[in-house]
């Protein structure tokens, strides 16, 4: 069993190709604004130019924010994931771990498809949903990884064309999904009948639950808490709008 560790020196330069990837966002980031704003336009509700101005304004404040807080905690979780990081590899399989990293194993006669990109290292994948490993390019011995890894199944080479092209559909279709989920929300309030209300609720709840066994099964590393939180709190309108139903009546 061998021992690969992350090699400090190229820490800047990890943090350097995070913040491209952030920045590579904001065109998709500048669409869900623009959707959400045209949903709000069409909830029943005019807005006024000033109005709208002022929403834009703060939700671009909103997002400038949020992107800032990203990098500054990206960056202390990249030094805490690099001081921590422990990759070994064996005839038998692979694992790696991290402070910020749930350990992950995969066996050899797991693995299906090995790829490699230039910016992102080498990505296994294996049977079965959120069965996927990457393993840095900034790894100490990469060379000699990549060699034994070869031996396991041949490694295909990924363009950074098509690794962009991926990263930018998967992240409009978070956008998508999301608008989707804002619209049926926004429904809850805005049919005046209470079947097509609550139809609109219950697609919610179907939607958002979907997204999450997704997520868990697919991408474990990801936290959910934040999505859960996010799911009660529109799930909130429900109740809300049952009451007023009943409190007008």
């Amino acid at each position: 069993m061998k021992t690969y560790r992350l090699r400090r020196a190229a820490l800047s330069e990890a943090i350097q190709l995070n913040r491209r990837l952030i920045f590579r966002r904001l065109p998709i980031l500048l669409i869900a604004l623009g959707g959400g704003l045209l949903l709000g336009s069409r909830g029943g509700t005019a807005l006024s130019p000033v109005l709208l101005g002022l929403l834009c304004l703060g939700a671009l404040g909103v997002m400038g924010t949020s992107i800032w807080r990203q990098l500054r905690l990206s960056e202390t979780q990249f030094a805490r994931h690099f001081d921590s990081y422990v990759l070994e590899a064996g005839e038998g399989g692979i694992s790696h771990r991290s402070e910020i990293l749930p350990e992950t194993r995969l066996g050899r006669d797991e693995v299906v498809h090995i790829e490699e990109s230039p910016m992102l290292g080498i990505l296994l994948k294996g049977q079965g949903p959120g069965k996927t490993m990457a393993l840095s390019p900034f790894l100490e011995g990469y060379a000699q990884l990549k060699e034994e890894l070869t031996a396991w199944r041949p490694i295909a080479p990924v363009s950074q064309a098509q690794v962009g092209r991926r990263a930018d559909a998967v992240g409009l279709l978070g956008v998508v999904f999301g608008l989707g989920i804002s619209a049926l929300w926004m429904g809850v309030g805005y049919f005046s009948d209470l079947r097509w209300s609550m139809l609109s609720g219950a697609a919610m709840l179907l939607c958002g639950l979907g997204g999450l066994t997704y997520l868990r099964r697919n991408c474990p590393q990801i936290k959910l808490k934040p999505f859960v939180v996010g799911l009660v709190f529109f799930s909130l309108s429900i109740p809300a709008r049952l009451m007023l139903h009943f409190l007008r009546t």
